[in-house]
């Protein structure tokens, strides 16, 4: 044991630190070294006179120091037991990580520390440097962003290559902010940083260009060089968000759509009570007091039968039709059509309707025009929409038929009638499946208005589009869009 005065009374006892891997000394209050054992010597690699008279904080490195200054203040002040780690710089090589205990020593003048140098403690700085070796190798492959926050600070010491790739910055660009500099929301950022949960509930961050994402992020704290260390791992989960969003569209779509069609089922059912209980109640008279009955009567009966059953009809078509587009089975099988050509035959199937109510109907087609559409369809679209001009159009009236090409390889088709129109409302409520426009024509025809919700699914399959203008009592006018070409 080597003194810089006289010698202690107690050197004997304290030479047996001197074969040991731990150094011993003791320091003034001013940090000077007054004794050193050579087991010190050994650990900082000098001789008696480089260290006698010198300040300890000397061979500590300049990242440590300050932690080296609090330790000993704190023993002084305190007069407590304290520790800490430090680097000591060894013949200018790197640090070398020591742990020191000190406590002051009984006459207040002087504080003891001991010394451990962890890497002979080891017996191998080899040690050392391979598990630094494969902890910049996890660190730099890890695919999430990866930062080391000081918790007291907020500082960032370090980020790997993901969280420079995520964020758009370059390493020293991250060195010199804070964590909160990253977040978009940096009150609850540093709530999170204070609490300190294992995983972080979502949070919104910044990039360097100003983009705003969503991140998952789970956190972890280490002591290192007695600071507290926060270990943050980021993932971008803008995909997972986006995702979980539009499941959550798609669910409450879903449930619009159960919604609408139980809606759309109720009215069907209530509009096939009509001319069901209608063709019920006539049947049952017929079969109980046929014998007493007129041939007149009959007749009456059997044309308001056939009524009910056409209507009947009609509305099972169409109802059987909707629900094969529903499952996916309609064919769609677009072909050049000469659209006169058609008319003229689609007209066929309505001539009696029309003749029965006395409506005449016109039709102004150029007898070249064709139109690119699948024959059923717009066989079915005609069908429906002629047949509702001729229910709320008067006896007299007139219905008129046109086509007009467009410049924008389309043609416009138009079907007007003389007839009762339409108020705004009920306007409102056609081509949907959720809505009531239940009313009767001007010959008391059940409608349901299942037609033209039809007409407006066969018409979009076309790429096409449907509307309507009308007035109250001065009739109305429906107008559809399909293409002329493939």
């Amino acid at each position: 044991m080597k003194h810089a005065g006289d010698k202690s009374d107690a050197e004997t006892y304290l030479e047996l630190l001197d074969s040991a891997t731990i150094g011993y000394c003791t320091l003034s209050r001013t940090g000077e070294f007054t004794e050193i054992s050579n087991s010190l010597f050994n650990i900082l690699g000098k001789e008696e006179d480089d260290l006698i008279g010198k300040q300890f904080s000397h061979f500590v490195s300049a990242d440590t120091q300050e932690i080296f200054n609090r330790f000993v203040e704190k023993i002084f002040d305190g007069h407590s037991m304290e520790l800490c780690e430090v680097g000591l710089i060894v013949n200018g090589e790197d640090p070398n990580f020591v742990r020191i205990n000190g406590v002051i020593s009984k006459n207040g003048k002087n504080c003891q520390i001991l010394v451990l140098d962890c890497f002979a403690c080891l017996n191998s700085k080899k040690f050392f440097q391979d598990s630094e070796e494969k902890y910049r190798h996890v660190f730099k492959a890890e695919k999430d962003s990866i930062f080391l926050i000081e918790r007291e600070t907020g500082s960032i010491l370090d980020v790997n290559d993901a969280a420079i790739l995520l964020y758009g910055y370059t390493r020293e660009e991250l060195l010199k902010l804070k964590h909160t500099d990253m977040s978009f929301e940096p009150f609850a950022t540093k709530l999170a940083t204070k609490e300190l949960p294992d995983r972080i509930p979502l949070r919104y961050h910044k990039k360097k260009d100003g983009t705003v994402f969503p991140v998952d992020i789970s956190a972890s704290m280490f002591i290192l060089n007695n600071r507290e260390v926060i270990l943050a791992a980021i993932r971008d989960i803008t995909i997972q968000r986006e995702a979980e969003l539009k499941l959550a569209e798609q669910a409450v779509k879903l449930s619009e759509h159960i919604a609408t069609k139980d809606k759309f089922f109720s009215i069907i059912a209530h509009d096939l009570r009509g001319p069901l209980g209608a063709f019920h109640n006539l049947s049952k008279i017929l079969t109980e007091e046929l014998s007493d009955m007129s041939q007149a009567k009959i007749r009456e009966f059997a044309a308001s039968m056939s009524k009910s059953s056409t209507t009947l009809y009609e509305m099972l078509e169409n109802l059987l039709e909707w629900s094969r587009m529903q499952r996916g089975l309609s064919l769609f099988e677009p072909s050049n059509l000469v659209l006169n050509n058609k008319i003229a035959s689609f007209l066929q199937v309505l001539i009696d309707s029309a003749s029965h109510k006395n409506i005449t109907i016109y039709y102004d087609i150029p007898e070249d025009l064709e139109i690119y559409a699948d024959a059923n369809m717009i066989e079915s679209t005609f069908r429906n929409l002629v047949s509702n001009a001729l229910k709320f159009t008067p006896k007299g009236g007139k219905i008129t038929i046109e086509a007009i090409p467009t410049d924008h390889q389309s043609v416009i088709i138009s079907i007007k009638d003389s007839g009762i129109g339409m108020t705004r409302e009920i306007q409102d409520k056609l081509f949907r499946i959720d809505a009531n426009i239940s009313r009767p024509g001007t010959a008391g025809e059940a409608s349901s208005g299942l037609g033209l919700v039809l007409c407006k699914e066969f018409v979009e399959m076309h790429g096409g589009k449907i509307w309507v203008t009308s007035e109250e009592g001065k009739g109305s006018s429906f107008f559809f869009e399909l293409p002329n070409k493939a």
